[in-house]
């Protein structure tokens, strides 16, 4: 696939078709498109985990949790990024390609994308209304950072690390109770 001659100014129209023809995965922020880096073992062991506790706690309900390839779309801040994980209750839709109300993503922290997960998507994915928690998985050592929602525009964190649990209180019907053993069951991060 060509690039597009100008990748600073797309459209989300132009962005969105070019991303549906592109070999590789693209996010956009207000008109720029940066290229996706692949992921380590570690990272997509992590991913696994977390995406194997939340599918099988959510299965029966409205809701599905995406892994990697599913885009969100942040209209406040014009842009789309491919979480890590995101779990969602919009209806279905076979053919959708992005959601825009997820109320859990998690990123998985990776050397070449940590700034950007701590930073820039922390904050765009704040003005995503239906987010009631966000999670910030470290993939060289035990640690998870847990934003959560407590007013509009109030967010709390609390840090776990080592063996503790901790608890995802975005899920449909019930909470659910995470262990970092569970997040990190066949990885050697210490």
């Amino acid at each position: 696939m060509v690039m597009p001659e100008n990748m600073l100014n797309l459209s989300v129209e132009e962005y969105l078709d070019f991303e549906l023809h592109s070999d590789g995965r693209h996010e956009f922020v207000d008109g720029a498109v940066y290229a996706m880096t692949g992921a380590t073992e570690a990272h997509n062991i992590i991913v696994g985990n977390i995406f194997s506790l939340i599918r099988s706690h959510i299965k029966g309900s409205n809701c599905r949790v995406f892994a990697n390839d599913m885009k969100v779309h942040i209209q406040d801040a014009n842009c789309f990024y491919y979480p890590d994980i995101m779990m969602t209750c919009e209806p279905f839709d076979a053919k959708s390609v992005s959601k825009i109300a997820p109320s859990f993503i998690c990123e998985v922290l990776s050397p070449s994308t940590s700034i950007v997960d701590l930073r820039e998507k922390r904050q765009a994915y704040r003005q995503l209304n239906s987010l009631r928690q966000y999670a910030i998985v470290h993939q060289d050592h035990r640690e998870v950072l847990l934003y959560q929602r407590v007013e509009a525009r109030r967010w709390t964190v609390n840090t776990f690390r080592n063996t503790q649990e901790f608890i995802l209180t975005a899920m449909p019907n019930h909470d659910l109770r995470v262990s970092l053993d569970a997040v990190y069951e066949d990885t050697d991060v210490k």
